[in-house]
């Protein structure tokens, strides 16, 4: 219950390629209603994981009464965890009061629990005005908004996930699809609005199309919908031939590497 609907990484019971059906659908659904600049935006985390401020878990983890077991064997984790470098002649210590680690069974968990009072509240702004969607899965964030002016209202709750949990936006990595055809005129007009409304994010790219959860978004994706998918596959086809591995060893890794490309691709198109 604490993690929002919209969320969908690291949730069980719950499918992260609604995202993608569910966003593709509102961005139609928006370009149709010609709405003034109907859009999506991606936003990209710099170095999510790594950078979440751990006295921010902590301390949501007590807000919500964890269970002291679980607690303890995730401080038991994370609190102080320390390491040594040698620099000669003398010793370092490096303590790390930030970030969960990527390979670790928690770290979904933990950064869910993190990230849901930021998220929660850019859903509920967006929802309550009728300004668009948000779906999330793990740091993967995307907006789908009636108008591109509606940034202003997630401004606020991406400052709070800085100051508060360190989560910091990457604006070279924020891309702008409109759910309508992108020309030269209509980039100029998103400009004006993002140095408007938000003129932290006019770094953020224009594109017709881009990729979110390994599916292309916007309204000039039929061209490149598969061309990211064959280019997977034809480098790892070459990587096992440069191999030079025994026929039997080749067999089982173009089975394990190479067939497991299209089966994802080919569930939404």
């Amino acid at each position: 219950a604490y993690v929002i609907p919209s969320a969908r990484g690291f949730t069980p019971g719950r499918q992260l390629t609604l995202n993608i059906l569910e966003c593709d659908a509102l961005m139609r659904i928006y370009g149709w209603l010609g709405a003034a600049i109907p859009c999506a935006v991606l936003f990209d985390f710099k170095a999510a994981f790594p950078m979440l401020a751990q006295t921010w878990m902590w301390l949501l983890l007590e807000v919500l009464e964890c269970p002291l077991g679980l607690f303890r064997i995730l401080k038991g984790l994370y609190w102080w965890a320390a390491a040594f470098s040698a620099c000669c002649p003398e010793l370092l210590l490096w303590i790390a009061f930030s970030g969960v680690a990527q390979g670790c069974p928690a770290s979904g968990f933990l950064f869910n629990l993190a990230a849901q009072p930021f998220f929660a509240h850019m859903a509920a702004s967006l929802s309550r005005t009728g300004a668009g969607e948000l779906r999330i899965c793990a740091d993967d964030t995307i907006a789908v908004l009636k108008k591109l002016c509606a940034l202003a209202y997630l401004a606020e709750p991406f400052a709070w996930a800085e100051a508060l949990a360190h989560l910091v936006l990457n604006p070279c990595k924020g891309v702008i699809i409109p759910a309508i055809k992108l020309t030269s005129a209509l980039e100029r007009r998103i400009r004006d609005v993002l140095h408007t409304v938000a003129p932290q994010w006019a770094g953020f790219s224009v594109r017709a199309a881009a990729k979110y959860l390994g599916f292309m978004l916007g309204t000039q994706t039929l061209a490149t919908q598969w061309k990211s998918c064959f280019a997977k596959l034809l480098q790892r086809i070459a990587e096992i031939h440069t191999s030079k591995h025994t026929l039997g060893v080749g067999v089982h890794l173009h089975e394990e590497r190479c067939v497991s490309v299209f089966p994802y691709f080919a569930q939404l198109t």
